[in-house]
């Protein structure tokens, strides 16, 4: 709906009339601050057609943040914070937070430096699980903002004291994503790149991008 709006303005020519500036000076009663202060912008990463007051519904019984990410119908919906003085089609998600799991890591780099260095190969570092801190794990467990316009970041080639390596990476709690293109936000069949003609050994990317929940 946003994008179909921002595409119809495009295509406008105002009249002179609506190009006349008119200014509003008004003060901000304090209850409207305190209540936008209170308020995330959502979006539901997905080109599928679906039921906003479902979604209300549904988040309005599961809400719990701490949790990690929230899904409906195996779409990621991203949550941004608001300050209420931008216009809503301003606003943009060019982020999702998750957690990832890199396997495949020497005992000696696991550590909080290391998981530092391999987020930012994929976005921002955010936090690092403490519990891989300490002695040697399968994998190096952190959190980290990807970039949802950039397919999902599959692994990472690394030097260490001379020697390369490939690092793996899984995601927690992964949504739909498309095997062709690695993209989030569209399966496979709603690619731009998909046709009947693509065998399944060609994809590059697939369940196996997904990890297991992590520990309590």
């Amino acid at each position: 709906m946003a994008s179909g709006l921002e595409d119809v303005r495009k295509r406008l020519k105002l009249t002179c009339e609506e190009e006349e500036i008119a200014v509003f000076e008004d003060e901000i009663p304090a209850e409207k601050i305190a209540e936008i202060k209170l308020c995330l912008w959502g979006k539901l990463l997905t080109n599928k057609q679906f039921n906003a007051r479902a979604i209300k519904s549904i988040l309005q019984n599961i809400w719990k943040p701490e949790k990690g990410i929230v899904s409906f119908d195996g779409a990621i919906l991203l949550l941004k914070d608001i300050d209420g003085t931008e216009q809503l089609s301003e606003v943009k998600f060019e982020t999702a937070r998750f957690w990832v799991k890199a396997y495949d890591v020497s005992a000696m780099q696991q550590t909080y430096a290391f998981a530092c260095f391999l987020t930012s190969k994929v976005r921002s570092f955010v936090s690092c699980k403490e519990a891989t801190m300490y002695g040697v794990d399968k994998s190096l467990c952190f959190t980290v903002d990807i970039d949802i316009s950039k397919p999902l970041k599959r692994g990472q080639k690394v030097m260490v004291g001379g020697k390369p390596m490939l690092v793996d990476f899984r995601y927690v709690k992964l949504p739909n994503f498309c095997y062709l293109c690695g993209m989030l936000g569209h399966v496979t069949k709603g690619c731009g790149y998909y046709n009947l003609d693509v065998l399944e050994y060609e994809y590059q990317y697939g369940n196996w991008l997904r990890a297991s929940p992590l520990k309590s």
